[in-house]
């Protein structure tokens, strides 16, 4: 069921309280347009009684509804077809569209997290050093046919009527527009307001921000979450050269990172994590309680009777789709979560949905997804984006993620389910030191996915080959797939 954000008006309340006070001015009587039945609706007592509205009315050929890589992607290219297509970009956030890998990668790194007019700078594992931004100002004021509406959101949609509702009261109407919100993080159920200010999800730069001037204040981190997120701060926090830290990371599962690899890979990657950054493990392991104890430090007990004391708490327990405002009008996956789109990324007519927020029908892997990686985001932001000008094309890409966990550097393709039946290919099998190999996943005697560790720019190749159906019987026919040569050029 829709449920409008706390204190913001709807559609159906907006334009009945113009009508109501005779605000509307003769450009908005222009351009007013009636909304449909089947919008948020008001008693014309509640309409009486608010105040009249000053809020704008507007029109846009393209409205982009976050400026995550989705959302950037799809401006890009809109931008590069049609340079001077009259375009609304809204985002829920205060910064400009930027990179959010590096959160909690690069940023931590030694050299790295310089903040410089261009904001925040870091160093990736080429020893490059760029800008968190993906553009500057200079380039965003060349296209003053371009819009931007930041700490904004959109509230109430009536996709029969091209209409939006903003948070700050401000209707638009457009002729295409991209939902691109991204994803939003799953919440604790329960926190004392006291312990508030000693609790940070990390998902944005500003929550970035604010957990830099906390390590930079503390002693101990704890982390929950033991997956993508959870494991990669915990890394990075521990590895940190300038100021030593006593992390320590929580988490349900049996094993860290164990929805994606096997046991023994994750196993191995969490003794890494105790021996080499000094990680205080804790898996299999519920959050009971959250309490301030004598030493205004937080307490944090967990269902098996074990506790951890630490300065402050991250959550990084996963993500879900931001959909809210959408559940009126648009189908929502309830299965992946999401919303339904059709194979050219379109919901409804003149709706279209990319990032981490559409579920999709995956044409290689014969079924419907969601994805919530980079890669993934861009292509169908720019997929998404040629549709909505007409193109027509569907989305056949196959997405990739990358990641690193310490000193362990790897690229997902496909689908890596440790679920999953494995297959794994080691450069040295003997001695047990996974640093360079390829783990396979399988089902229905087929290659669905594949983890690269140690083996940089081979991911692309196994893309191509997983998504021409690669068939699987024996050991013999992985062993050679992919060479361990680092110069190797077949790909």
């Amino acid at each position: 069921m829709w449920v409008p954000v706390l204190g913001a008006a709807t559609l159906a309340t907006i334009l009945s309280q113009r009508t109501v006070h005779g605000q509307e001015s003769s450009e908005e009587k222009s351009q007013e347009v009636i909304v449909s039945e089947g919008m948020s609706s008001t008693t014309e007592e509640t309409a009486a009684q608010a105040p009249a509205p000053k809020k704008k009315r507007g029109k846009k050929k393209y409205i982009i509804v976050g400026a995550g890589a989705a959302g950037f992607s799809a401006l890009s290219e809109i931008l590069d077809k049609e340079p001077e297509a009259e375009v609304l970009i809204i985002s829920a956030e205060e910064h400009y569209p930027y990179a959010k890998p590096p959160l909690s990668k690069e940023l931590w790194r030694a050299g790295s997290n310089d903040s410089t007019e261009e904001g925040p700078r870091f160093e990736t594992s080429e020893g490059v050093t760029q800008s968190l931004y993906f553009e500057d100002q200079e380039t965003r004021d060349k296209y003053t046919n371009v819009q931007w509406m930041l700490n904004t959101s959109v509230t109430d949609i009536d996709v029969r009527k091209r209409l939006m509702l903003l948070s700050d009261g401000s209707v638009y109407e457009y002729q295409k527009c991209l939902i691109a919100t991204g994803s939003v993080p799953e919440m604790l159920p329960y926190v004392p307001e006291d312990l508030d200010h000693k609790i940070t999800y990390l998902t944005n730069l500003s929550d970035y921000n604010k957990l830099v001037n906390v390590v930079n204040n503390s002693d101990s981190i704890a982390i929950l979450g033991g997956q993508f997120l959870g494991a990669e701060l915990a890394c990075s926090l521990a590895s940190q050269k300038k100021k030593k830290l006593n992390v320590t990371n929580v988490f349900p599962e049996a094993g860290i990172m164990s929805d994606v690899f096997p046991g023994y890979l994750s196993e191995y990657i969490e003794n890494k994590m105790i021996n080499d950054l000094g990680v205080n493990i804790k898996h299999s392991s519920i959050i009971d309680k959250i309490s301030s104890n004598d030493n205004h430090k937080i307490e944090i007990n967990l269902s098996n009777g074990d506790h951890v004391i630490a300065d402050h708490l991250v959550v990084c327990m996963g993500v879900i789709p931001s959909v809210e405002f959408a559940e009126k009008d648009l189908e929502i996956d309830a299965f992946n979560g999401g919303i339904v789109a059709n194979a050219e990324l379109e919901s409804r007519s003149d709706v279209f949905v990319a990032g981490d927020v559409v579920s999709y029908y995956d044409m290689v892997m014969k079924r419907r997804r969601r994805v919530q990686h980079y890669d993934h985001a861009v292509r169908s932001g720019e997929i998404a984006a040629m549709n909505m000008m007409g193109r027509k094309i569907p989305y056949n890409h196959f997405p990739m993620y990358w990641s690193e966990l310490h000193d362990l550097h790897y690229e997902g393709v496909g689908i890596t389910d440790s679920t999953l039946p494995t297959v794994s290919v080691w450069e040295d099998n003997n001695n047990k030191d996974y640093k360079k190999g390829v783990v396979y996943y399988i089902e229905d005697q087929r290659i669905v996915g594949a983890i690269l560790i140690g083996l940089p720019g081979k991911g692309q190749q196994l893309r191509h080959m997983i998504s021409n159906a690669l068939p699987y019987h024996d050991y013999s026919d992985l062993k050679n797939l992919v060479s361990f040569k680092n110069n190797d050029s077949s790909e």
